[in-house]
């Protein structure tokens, strides 16, 4: 059985990438995912639901999944309802599940992969509502996310998982969604992409940085069905095209990064009675280490003593940003951020 004590960390941890303790994690990631071959998620990919112009899909729970309840996971920067985020919401779901997490009526909970902008989804900005986002307020993109799992009947929200760019929005979700649904779930801030200020150039830099070690990273965590996949040559559909394509929401979200404030979206979250645990990388060149860190201090401060308890940290020494691709390490990590309870001491 799997220890995700030892993974929640209280409240703060910090774990080598290769430590041991992944190792069964990585096992049942593995052996749950390999149930699928990778045109199952092929086959979901080619057909994603869709609200307007945003693709989404949900996944995970098999047939005790819950109707209810759902974990919304917004994709990072660029990527759509694609097979290996589709994989990565599955193990996910899966984990989480494991971990102890189930909707009121014992249901597991599935996680819905929401698309970033690409070349066949967007969030149907006009410019006006670009330029709002360009100021760090993306309110108008989590309306439409809250929106989209309303209508696809969805009433309580058990966690939120992001990762990258899918973290920026974890703020506004919340807070949003807390007007129609329930929203009890604790969040898992991944690689938040609004740590840092980085200008364009220097973004450009630090993705070329992560994307040279990217197939290695991935290899090295030989998750069978992902490796199927990305051996089709179709893990990713124009990811560069999809980014000209979309290129004006790309830049306002690119330019939210940087006004975005994570200390800010932590207390906030904190104030709002959700647990918040921050995920992050060593090596993390997207994501400096110190940001991330100065972040969840001056958080842990902004709340005082009272609510400092429901503020976690995660660092995954001598990892980078491919951490998100990473599957076994990231869903144990994901589902001990999801079940992890507040300090009491």
């Amino acid at each position: 059985m799997i220890d995700f004590e030892a993974f929640r960390g209280r409240p703060e941890l910090e774990i080598a990438v290769n430590d041991a303790r992944f190792d069964e994690p990585i096992e049942e990631v593995n052996r749950h995912l390999s149930q699928f071959d990778a045109e199952y998620f092929f086959r979901i990919a080619n057909n994603p639901d869709t609200y307007g112009p945003t693709q989404y899909a949900i996944i995970g729970g098999g047939d005790d999944r819950s109707h209810n309840a759902v974990i919304p996971m917004p994709a990072p920067r660029g990527n759509g309802v694609w097979p290996h985020i589709l994989a990565r919401g599955e193990a996910i779901s899966h984990m989480a599940a494991e971990a102890g997490l189930r909707d009121s009526n014992g249901n597991l909970v599935p996680v819905a992969v929401i698309a970033s902008p690409n070349k066949t989804s967007s969030y149907g900005s006009d410019k006006a509502q670009r330029k709002e986002t360009r100021k760090g307020n993306v309110d108008r993109m989590s309306v439409r996310q809250v929106t989209l799992l309303d209508r696809a009947g969805f009433g309580a929200i058990s966690g939120f998982a992001g990762y990258s760019e899918g973290s920026v929005f974890a703020e506004s979700f919340m807070n949003i969604a807390r007007g129609t649904m329930d929203t009890d779930g604790s969040v898992v801030l991944g690689a938040p992409a609004h740590a840092s200020d980085f200008n364009v150039m220097e973004f450009a830099i630090a993705m070329g940085l992560e994307g040279m070690h990217f197939s290695s990273e991935r290899k090295a965590e030989n998750i069978k069905v992902i490796e199927e996949i990305f051996a089709t040559h179709k893990a990713a559909p124009d990811f560069w095209k999809g980014m000209w394509t979309q290129r004006e929401e790309a830049w306002a979200l690119l330019k939210a990064y940087r006004q975005a404030d994570l200390a800010s979206d932590m207390a906030k979250l904190a104030f709002l009675g959700h647990m918040t645990t921050v995920l992050h990388a060593s090596k993390d060149h997207l994501v400096p280490r110190l940001p991330v860190k100065a972040a969840f201090d001056a958080a842990r401060k902004e709340v005082g003593l009272g609510s400092a308890r429901w503020l976690g940290r995660i660092e995954v020494l001598d990892a980078d940003h491919n951490l998100g691709d990473r599957v076994g390490r990231l869903a144990v990590l994901m589902a001990a951020g999801l079940t992890k309870e507040p300090l009491t001491d």
